[in-house]
């Protein structure tokens, strides 16, 4: 972020700001994606996305100014919502039927380790290149790697959506579809809230752990939040099958406020910011 704001001019409020535009661009695209996997088939929307993805990184990374960063990187939220693992659950689900539970965990166990991987992994690059060719690279993994697994994973759900469609079954209840909107829209304002409140913490989780006098050790507390997303998953599935989701929301609510008390009555120990690193991390699960 220092070598993006001082490379294009702008203050890093500047940038964590059209970041932050860009997130909200996102979200607003994100049911379009959603309904472009129901009727096209969630691995064909994955496998645009690989393109869409790698695109608009190599865009972010040739941006003369700051303005056209921004842009560049609205544009990489748009295509995102096709390849983060939401839409991969789609695809596992299209493609497995009813077998698609313990795909689901899996998959889950594997994506928890990607923060751990990556944050660590985009520091050590960046040491050796620059911002803009770290983007470049990454936009190079997207085709070269993501990009031939999503096009198989295309061919396993077209066929899928396709005897969906041609079932067409419809849900006639008009009362049920009423209550089920309800729902809807208070898991949606729910899942809002809690999302802002998790991404605002995790976008500036390095820099508030330096701030607080952890240092480097930021760092290592932030790569924490993988391995403990995984732990709680692991916790979940051997002993949490008799828990109803509500009481499972209501200690994931629970655990971020006692992860923030734990962190501010404790620095800068660096056992309290582990706890917080896990209560958050077991929070967004």
């Amino acid at each position: 972020m220092p070598d993006i704001a001082r490379d294009l001019v702008v203050s890093e409020p500047w940038v964590f700001g059209a970041f932050s535009v860009a997130l909200l661009v996102g979200a607003f695209v994100a049911p379009t994606s959603g309904k472009l996997a129901d009727r096209w088939g969630a691995g064909r929307v994955m496998a645009f996305g690989s393109i869409g993805s790698a695109g608009t990184l190599v865009l972010t990374a040739l941006t003369p100014s700051a303005w056209a960063f921004a842009v560049a990187l609205a544009l990489m939220q748009v295509v995102s919502a096709g390849v983060l693992y939401s839409t991969a659950f789609t695809a596992i689900i299209q493609a497995g039927g009813r077998k698609a539970q313990n795909s689901i965990v899996h998959l889950t166990l594997i994506a928890g380790f990607a923060s751990s991987l990556f944050w660590p992994l985009t520091t050590w690059l960046h040491s050796a290149m620059t911002w803009r060719e770290v983007l470049l690279l990454y936009a190079a993994l997207h085709i070269v790697v993501c990009l031939p697994v999503h096009w198989r994973l295309a061919r396993l759900t077209s066929g899928a959506v396709a005897d969906a469609h041609r079932a067409d079954v419809s849900l006639k209840e008009t009362v049920v579809q009423q209550n089920r909107n309800l729902v809807f829209l208070l898991m949606l304002l729910g899942f809002a809230i809690e999302g802002y409140a998790l991404s605002a913490m995790l976008v500036h989780i390095v820099p508030l752990t330096h701030a607080l006098g952890l240092g480097a050790a930021g760092l290592v507390v932030a790569s924490l939040f993988g391995p403990a997303q995984v732990a709680s998953r692991l916790i979940n599935l051997v002993f949490g099958g008799d828990l109803s989701q509500v009481w499972l929301a209501v200690i994931a609510a629970v655990l971020m406020p006692i992860g923030i008390v734990v962190l501010l009555g404790t620095t800068p120990s660096f056992t309290g910011a582990v706890v917080f690193a896990v209560s958050w991390a077991s929070a967004r699960d």
